[in-house]
């Protein structure tokens, strides 16, 4: 009996040791991430309100970072949709199409000249990667019947809608038109990933989401209200020249709107994660570690 309790002991404490190097490489993420914040502010100058765009895009390829992490780590791609993150890819795609070579829509400052471009490709690189993992590496424990919604409902009508309706910064209606497909898609791209959280809330009562799925969510949320931020002040500058209506500048601001409604809700129940871990720190002293969030089948989109 000793025996079998010194080895369950040991087992036990390796499965300790393995949660904590899992965690502390999460860490490290953000840690780098953090970093790479402050080197870009060191280096670049004239930096501003135009700044804010990189910044989104630079919180999204974290996001995608905490993603693949947390599918490396588990072998399991359980809980994450292959529809939302094949809607990312047509984002960077069609973005980068106009962003690589032309100049009317990338940020005014010196993140413009390179390293905006260079992180929505790395994130285009990441999305493919997690696509990879899903639909060949660890096809077997993807959700495909949770993850049902139907992206040519959102992909057809956000085309047909850049084409009537969108800015002419670049003064070519093709690239124009690909960098306004980009953007509304990039309004409804999570709706895909919300649709599977609440569906597996709902045909299982409650649906343990990880911590790093919620952090992955919740960092696109803060992209998201990051290029909010942007747009607020910055949609004037889709303004006629001539006195106009500003359509195409309202247009942007209603995107931006849509978008956080989609995750409103989600940070909600985020934050009251965060928080209610925070008070049971504070209760029973002791390092913080988030547990799953419970999504019930009252969780709306």
């Amino acid at each position: 009996m000793d025996c079998y309790g010194h080895a369950s002991g040991k087992q036990a404490g390796k499965i300790d040791n393995t949660r904590k190097n899992k965690e502390y490489e999460f860490l490290y993420v953000y840690m780098f991430f953090l970093s790479a914040l402050g080197i870009a502010y060191q280096t670049y100058e004239g930096l501003g309100l135009s700044t804010f765009i990189t910044l989104a895009a630079a919180l999204q390829l974290l996001a995608y970072g905490l993603l693949a992490l947390k599918v490396v780590h588990q072998q399991s791609v359980r809980g994450v949709s292959g529809k939302a993150l094949q809607c990312h890819a047509c984002v960077y795609l069609s973005r980068l199409s106009s962003t690589t070579w032309l100049k009317g829509y990338i940020p005014s400052d010196g993140t413009g000249d390179g390293l905006y471009q260079l992180v929505d490709i790395l994130s285009l690189v990441m999305v493919l990667y997690l696509l990879f993992l899903i639909y060949k590496k660890h096809r077997a424990t993807y959700q495909e019947s949770e993850d049902d919604l139907a992206i040519n409902y959102i992909l057809a009508p956000c085309f047909m809608l850049a084409v009537l309706l969108h800015p002419t910064f670049n003064d070519r209606p093709l690239f124009d038109t690909m960098w306004t497909f980009a953007l509304y898609v990039d309004v409804f791209a999570m709706m895909p990933q919300l649709w599977m959280v609440s569906k597996l809330g709902k045909e299982h009562g409650r649906e343990g989401l990880d911590a790093m799925s919620a952090h992955y969510i919740f960092a696109i949320a803060a992209s998201r209200g990051v290029n909010f931020a942007f747009w607020l002040y910055g949609y004037v500058e889709f303004a006629p020249s001539d006195g106009g209506y500003n359509v195409a500048g309202w247009a942007v601001i209603v995107a931006c709107i849509i978008q956080i409604l989609l995750l409103l809700d989600f940070v909600v129940i985020y934050i009251k994660a965060c928080l209610r871990q925070c008070m049971n720190v504070m209760k029973q002293g002791g390092c913080m570690q988030m547990p799953p969030m419970e999504v019930n089948g009252t969780y709306d989109i």
